[in-house]
């Protein structure tokens, strides 16, 4: 939704902590959370699947925040600017109601993530509440056009 916004480095950031969100339930990615991604990675015009090369590159473009073992701390060094903070907010929160199932530690990982970003748990609270009401309002529409 507001991912193009984004810049490059800060596109590529997300994608890994996309990634890293998806996998924090079960492990897995399943099909509503790669379908997502997807789209995400679509919108921010990158691939969702990169070949080492392109791995290399993107590592140098923005440091070791692309390894899997990247601490959640480092983001708020990486995403200076607050609406890039709040922007990744929302798409993580969107993320982990994809397949409908925002579990305990997906929740935890987004805490983790506004922590170190700095940003209040009133607030994440708050872009929590709206990211459902736009899922509500989105599956009304799609019963509307259905039906």
């Amino acid at each position: 939704m507001f991912l193009y916004r984004l810049n490059h480095v800060d596109r590529l950031t997300f994608l890994r902590m996309a990634k890293r969100m998806a996998l924090t339930d079960d492990g897995l990615i399943d099909v509503e959370e790669e379908s997502m991604l997807s789209g995400m990675a679509n919108e921010m015009g990158l691939s969702l699947h990169v070949d080492d090369k392109l791995k290399r590159k993107q590592r140098e473009e923005t440091g070791d925040i692309l390894n899997d073992e990247f601490e959640i701390v480092e983001l708020e060094r990486r995403f200076q600017d607050n609406t890039a903070k709040k922007i990744c907010l929302v798409e993580l929160i969107g993320l982990g109601y994809a397949n409908k199932n925002f579990d305990a530690s997906q929740s935890q990982f987004i805490k983790d993530v506004a922590r170190s970003f700095g940003i209040k748990e009133k607030q994440v609270k708050r872009l929590e509440e709206w990211v459902v009401e736009i899922l509500e309002v989105t599956q009304e529409g799609e019963q509307l056009i259905k039906n």
